[in-house]
């Protein structure tokens, strides 16, 4: 029955995403902890089927964001490529370590789990007042952003938001699960990272964009040491395979570090904390 309910999961992460290669290798890397012929391969066929029987009812295939660059990558590139994988192996841990943080304030209140909850719905509703960014998994947040790169103080102000509502609702044990927010801390990571070091200036938004991508690869690998899903996941989410060997090296880096720093990856302690 475990078997089954992981090829569940990667089916559904792979007909959600769109991306089954990478749906496949999160179950292969994460759950089964081996990229094994024997475990990938019913797991792909699964995704494929998933994913094919989705774009046959939906009519058509398209990546989950809609992204545009045009910039050729160079030594420069790559060189930010690797700076943004040793910011996210860093900080990686440290959300982990806050999301961990923010489960045991939760449980030192001793409240039931109703009113454990409820606090948690209470923060980010108040949060929500702020800004309605911080709703939802951060999909329609992502997208917008990266269509139009928001100012540095709009971006750092939404990811303080964002981050406090994501600890609030997964400290609380609310479900809803930390992939996409995940992918919305990496995001606005590697563009706060590219507005500081000052590549973020007029005309240049497409760099920003690029660092943003790496930021969501890179801590996502930070998060789950899953280097290889987390670089397919983003080139099948956005259509960039021109990113590939920047972002493999660049995830590589980051998990590496990630793992120095703390054994367990974002899943392994969600699941340990929970139990």
């Amino acid at each position: 029955m475990e078997a089954v309910g992981r090829l569940r999961r990667g089916c559904r992460d792979g007909q959600r995403l769109s991306c089954p290669l990478a749906g496949s290798l999160f179950i292969a890397e994460i759950l089964f902890g081996t990229l094994m012929l024997a475990s990938l391969g019913p797991v792909v066929i699964s995704a494929v089927i998933a994913l094919l029987l989705t774009q046959f009812l939906n009519g058509g295939a398209a990546p989950l964001y809609h992204v545009v660059l045009q910039q050729n990558l160079s030594a420069l590139h790559y060189g930010l490529m690797l700076a943004t994988g040793l910011l996210a192996g860093l900080c990686g841990p440290l959300f982990i370590w806050l999301m961990d943080y923010s489960h045991r304030g939760f449980v030192k209140l001793k409240l039931t789990p109703p009113w454990q909850l409820a606090l948690g719905g209470l923060i980010v509703g108040g949060l929500s007042l702020i800004t309605p960014a911080v709703w939802g998994n951060g999909y329609s947040v992502v997208q917008s952003y990266l269509q139009m790169p928001p100012s540095g103080v709009l971006l750092a102000g939404v990811f303080l938001c964002k981050l406090l509502a994501v600890l609030a609702s997964s400290g609380s044990g609310a479900p809803g699960g930390v992939f996409t927010p995940t992918l919305f801390v990496g995001l606005a990571m590697g563009m706060l990272f590219a507005s500081v070091s000052g590549l973020w200036l007029p005309g240049n938004e497409e760099m920003a964009m690029m660092i943003g991508l790496t930021g969501m690869a890179a801590f996502l690998a930070a998060t789950t040491h899953a280097p290889i899903m987390s670089t397919l996941m983003i080139c099948e989410m956005t259509g960039q395979y021109a990113l590939l060997p920047g972002l493999l090296i660049t995830c590589v880096v980051a998990s590496v570090l990630s793992r120095t720093l703390r054994r367990d990856s974002i899943y392994r302690h969600h699941v340990a904390e929970h139990v």
